[in-house]
């Protein structure tokens, strides 16, 4: 599931260049792109038991965007809700504002959620 949700952010025609990188993975060290995506797995439960058997887990990602641009911000969560959607992600709460200590980014976040049926 990790893999489609980020085949979908970095399939996404947009105006400018971004990345899409895993929470927590940007050190300090390393160079801060204008534009990018984050995403981090904050919940994963297994659902749906039949016969004693697992058969389901429902998945929650955070995203977040950080850009120097607050225009083209706004059109990376835009796009990111639609195509997200389009490919069977839930979100059910609109996009927020986060606290950043970043005095050149400004950040947006959403959760998504995605079922995935176990293989018989």
């Amino acid at each position: 599931m990790e893999n489609r949700l980020i085949s979908i952010l970095e399939g996404l025609t947009l105006d400018q260049d971004y990345d899409v990188i895993l929470q927590g993975t940007l050190s300090s060290e390393d160079y801060e792109p204008d534009s990018y995506f984050t995403y981090w797995c904050w919940d994963n439960v297994r659902e749906e038991v039949y016969d004693n058997k697992h058969n389901r887990n429902d998945i929650g990602y955070q995203i977040t965007a950080y850009s120097t641009d607050r225009k083209f911000l706004i059109e990376m969560m835009d796009e990111a809700v639609k195509e997200l959607e389009n490919n069977g992600f839930e979100i059910e709460d609109d996009i927020t504002d986060v606290i950043n200590n970043n005095k050149t980014h400004t950040a947006k976040m959403i959760d998504v959620y995605a079922i995935q049926k176990k293989e018989e």
